[in-house]
């Protein structure tokens, strides 16, 4: 017979994410940002989980998606109601068109490491009295309006000296905004 006892205790076993069992209860710990195993039960649950709905999808997609759920999703990402055919959870970054006329390109994953305990405050501010919450009502992630004050390039030469992290200006702005395509030329060669 094979036992499932353990020498380690359950919350040291979970420290990295995944399930344990404490008691006579499973558990389950997410393993960070991007959980596959909770992203792919709202992906799943959301679209049978129209607000309101009281089906079994529903309960779990309201359950995770809770302000004090595990992995708080929702505390970040936006919630769209799809017109009585359920939820869908805004996980894709902004596409090519809403990023249209911006000469800003810049990626928060190489930064993750570098954050303090106050997490995304680490970078960012909050501006008091932006309608952030109000955004959330008209249900078009489009139309989002955040909380956070623009970043200073202070913060960022703070990092990003020529000893320490790259520092081109390609790194962070767009060279051509709006799509430039150059045509391709046929060059006559003079011998013919």
């Amino acid at each position: 017979m094979i036992s499932i006892e353990s020498d380690v205790d359950p919350e040291s076993w979970a420290e990295y994410g995944g399930w344990y069992r404490q008691d006579y209860a499973i558990f389950y710990r997410p393993t960070g940002h991007k959980d596959k195993f909770i992203h792919a039960w709202l992906l799943l649950t959301g679209p049978q989980a129209p607000k309101g709905n009281k089906s079994p999808a529903a309960a779990v997609f309201d359950l995770l998606t809770d302000k004090d759920a595990q992995g708080s999703c929702t505390k970040c990402h936006s919630v769209d109601d799809l017109a009585g055919k359920g939820r869908l959870v805004n996980f894709s970054p902004p596409s090519v068109e809403t990023k249209q006329g911006r000469f800003t390109n810049f990626i928060h994953e190489p930064h993750f490491g570098m954050l303090e305990n106050r997490g995304c405050l680490t970078c960012h501010n909050l501006e008091k009295g932006r309608p952030y919450l109000k955004s959330y009502e008209q249900g078009n992630p489009q139309n989002f309006v955040s909380n956070f004050g623009a970043v200073k390039k202070d913060l960022c030469q703070t990092c990003h000296t020529s000893s320490m992290a790259r520092q081109d200006c390609l790194l962070c702005h767009k060279y051509h905004v709006n799509g430039v395509i150059t045509p391709i030329m046929s060059t006559k060669n003079p011998s013919e």
